[in-house]
């Protein structure tokens, strides 16, 4: 058995990563968004609180995130190139979150 990727971590992580890969996939396309959170909600109703969670999850830079922490974390050298990509990707993920929130 290998747990080296084992994470711990509350319910709406699977949530936020299906949504992500799904808006990567198909472009920011809000119909989509819509429909994947009520195919959750049919089964598991989300909480008001649990909705507000979920939305300050979208919003943080995990593809930024991931490409920056390497040149620390694993001692390679950053690439520009896939900072800058990850930086666009998560500002087009942060603007179209806000618009379907707010």
């Amino acid at each position: 058995m290998d747990l080296d990727n084992l994470t711990y971590d509350i319910p709406l992580r699977d949530v936020r990563k299906l949504i992500t890969k799904r808006m990567e996939e198909l472009g920011w396309n809000l119909e989509e968004l819509e429909r994947l959170i009520n195919c959750y909600e049919a089964v598991l109703p989300l909480t008001p609180e649990q909705k507000q969670v979920l939305y300050i999850d979208l919003l943080f830079p995990y593809k930024y995130y991931g490409y920056a922490k390497n040149p620390f974390k694993k001692g390679e050298p950053g690439e520009v190139k896939k900072l800058l990509k990850g930086y666009q990707f998560d500002l087009e993920a942060c603007l179209f979150y806000k618009r379907y929130c707010n």
